[in-house]
């Protein structure tokens, strides 16, 4: 799951316990943040699941540890009916009526939106502009990457067409 680490505390809290969040991919400027979440969550996540995508911090591991650890695993391509419809992902709603909702999406979902979004991309290339991330400004198209930006956590799945 992606998670906005502007959101309050409570929020945080919140979706890491509904999804009983094991392993958590943040930045070493974000960990007193996270410290936060799991005391309110009361979560207890040991540091050497906790992955620093960027920055460094003793006892943590960095992504790329976790890269090359990842790849000595055998990969697995997902075929069956039972796999196709497993849950593979969860976003959460903006909360506007109450408590933010988890929606599961499938291994299916997303492979759709990927043929989806790269079909209209390859057939109207020039029509189509990147999302701006709101605190780096960062220009570079990013097709389903996390924005490199260290106060943002968004993840950007399709462009816009404007």
């Amino acid at each position: 799951m992606a998670v906005n680490p502007q959101q309050s505390v409570q929020a945080l809290a919140h979706q890491l316990k509904d999804v009983d969040a094991r392993v958590v991919f943040t930045t070493a400027h974000l960990l007193p943040v996270l410290q936060q979440v799991c005391d309110a969550a009361g979560l207890d996540i040991p540091t050497s699941n906790i992955v620093l995508i960027q920055g460094c911090s003793d006892g943590f591991t960095t992504l790329e540890t976790a890269i090359d650890g990842a790849a000595a695993i055998e990969s697995h391509r997902v075929t069956s009916p039972e796999e196709l419809n497993r849950v593979a992902l969860i976003v959460y709603s903006s909360g506007t009526t109450g408590k933010a909702k988890g929606i599961m999406l499938t291994h299916r979902n997303i492979v759709s939106m990927y043929v989806m979004v790269g079909r209209i991309l390859c057939a109207q290339p020039r029509t189509w502009r990147q999302r701006l991330c709101c605190q780096c400004s960062t220009t570079e198209l990013m097709f389903c990457q996390p924005c490199r930006c260290t106060s943002c956590m968004a993840i950007v799945c399709c462009a816009t067409n404007r």
